[in-house]
């Protein structure tokens, strides 16, 4: 299952009382929807990643980001600063980490990417996502 289909996965569980589950689920599969699904939160039809701070009882929420072009534009917003110069890739990460999350982002934001932004340098985020960022689905 891609991360986009895992995303659609949770946002239907926690949507969809009637059938939270696309037909001819396996049960393995569901179950690792129901675990996946307790760190994620739908507000308004935008699915959220719930990160617990560091020393504090609360959640940061992180808009989960599916669409490829949306994380495109993300990034190369992020890596461009108020003044128009270009940050480094660990100062676009920390833009980035603050509002959005979603999984793969080294793929995603990989050096064929990269460079199709212009930039020199390979972001390199890891496996496991953006941490303290938020990834936003819309209902459809």
């Amino acid at each position: 299952m891609s991360s986009e289909e895992s995303y659609l996965a949770i946002l239907r569980y926690l949507t969809n009382e009637r059938e939270p589950y696309a037909p001819g689920t396996e049960g393995n599969v569901k179950r690792k929807i129901r675990k996946a699904a307790a760190c994620y939160v739908v507000q308004s039809g935008t699915l959220y990643y719930q990160r617990r701070q560091r020393d504090k009882e609360r959640f940061t929420e992180l808009e989960v980001v599916l669409q490829p072009e949306r994380r495109k534009g993300l990034i190369e917003a992020a890596h461009t600063g108020a003044g128009g110069e270009h940050l480094t890739r660990h100062q676009t990460w920390h833009n980035l980490s603050q509002t959005y999350w979603w999984r793969g982002e080294s793929t995603v934001m990989g050096s064929s990417q990269w460079g199709a932004l212009g930039a020199t340098a390979v972001m390199a985020l890891g496996e496991q996502g953006i941490s303290g960022n938020v990834v936003q689905l819309q209902l459809q």
